[in-house]
């Protein structure tokens, strides 16, 4: 029979039982601890080999930037992994990167603006545009919408057509069609 207490266990082993204790002391719930253990996984693997502690902040940042550009993530996962690496260098390995990257940069750029937002609505089509306020309730303008919904898609087309600003498709008269 074998003694297993006299086996050290392997570098990654207590690297993740120390990372799960910085998740402890942050204080992030278990549940929620072992996805940013996962963040931090997926994030060591995507650096092909290099050492962790000897990336720099410029490198955190080019991940970062790399994961929203693939847009897999909803914001708040986003978030999660931020937060999961910034445990990581600033808790755990604390190493000059966790000074170098601008988390509140990353943070904010995480939370996710609503559909109809003039940043992310002018991706939209009329009838997506359309449908997306149909769906936003019983507002004041709701009626105008459903009795007049193919006016209001020729409108936001033109109003597009012409180069108009997203705002202005929420403000303007509109133009006069022929």
């Amino acid at each position: 029979m074998s003694d297993t207490s006299s086996i050290a266990p392997d570098p990654a082993s207590r690297f993740f039982d120390n990372y799960l204790k910085c998740l402890i002391n942050a204080p992030i719930p278990e549940k929620q601890g072992r996805w940013h253990a996962k963040r931090v996984e997926a994030f060591i693997k995507t650096q092909n080999g290099h050492k962790i502690k000897g990336l720099s902040g410029s490198d955190i940042d080019q991940y970062f930037e790399m994961i929203s550009r693939q847009n897999h993530l909803a914001g708040w996962q986003f978030h999660q992994c931020i937060d999961a690496i910034r445990i990581l260098y600033c808790d755990l390995l604390k190493t000059q990167a966790c000074q170098d990257v601008n988390w509140d940069y990353w943070f904010d750029s995480a939370k996710q603006l609503e559909i109809d937002h003039p940043t992310t609505a002018r991706q939209l089509t009329p009838e997506e545009m359309s449908y997306i306020k149909e769906r936003k309730g019983d507002g004041p303008l709701s009626k105008v919408r459903t009795s007049h919904h193919d006016l209001l898609v020729r409108f936001t087309t033109e109003i597009r057509r012409r180069g108009y600003a997203y705002r202005t498709v929420q403000n303007e008269h509109p133009p006069q069609f022929t």
